[in-house]
């Protein structure tokens, strides 16, 4: 009796943490924009922004306090673990021209989630969440939340920032394209 009490238990849970799992992104944030990521006309990822409401203000998006989403699909079998680190880590280093040591801790807590073998059609979700941080889902699968106001900033800046290499990305994105 005492064991079967425990699978119905266990089995409950996995089916919650299966359904709450599906869940990466919060259901009130709607579509802002969508794009194509390419490097020498290769499709390379897609990407996607999810906000509360529909903006076009790049710096007002990055320094704000809301719920939102990026969501980056991997389209092309050239992107593996140590390409998406490097590129990512290019990408803060410039936004931040070289000084990343305020999100250091944070962004090597980010980075580790790509150790993790990655391929075509993995979803990567980057929810932020006021008062939690920046959830990092693969796959709908909850990997990490990195905390504070500060690293969203600077995850958010890689894709719509001034100083971004992505800038018909960012348009779209924001909606202008």
């Amino acid at each position: 009796m005492n064991t079967l009490i425990k699978k119905v238990i266990v089995t409950l849970l996995l089916s919650f943490c299966s359904f709450s799992a599906l869940n990466a992104m919060p259901s009130n944030l709607v579509l802002n924009g969508e794009g194509v990521r390419e490097k020498f006309f290769v499709d390379i990822f897609q990407m996607s922004l999810y906000l509360e409401e529909k903006k076009s203000d790049a710096k007002y998006i990055i320094n704000s306090d809301d719920t939102m989403n990026l969501r980056l699909k991997i389209v092309s079998s050239l992107i593996n673990t140590n390409t998406m680190q490097e590129g990512i880590l290019d990408c803060f280093n410039k936004e931040a021209e070289g000084d990343i040591t305020l999100i250091k801790p944070e962004l090597d807590k980010f980075l580790s989630v790509f150790k993790e073998e990655l391929g075509k059609n993995d979803v990567y979700d980057f929810t932020y969440v006021p008062g939690v941080g920046t959830q990092v889902y693969k796959n709908s699968m909850l990997k990490e939340t990195i905390p504070g106001l500060d690293f969203k900033k600077a995850f958010f800046s890689i894709w719509l920032g001034k100083k971004t290499d992505h800038t018909n990305l960012r348009d779209v994105l924001l909606g202008k394209k």
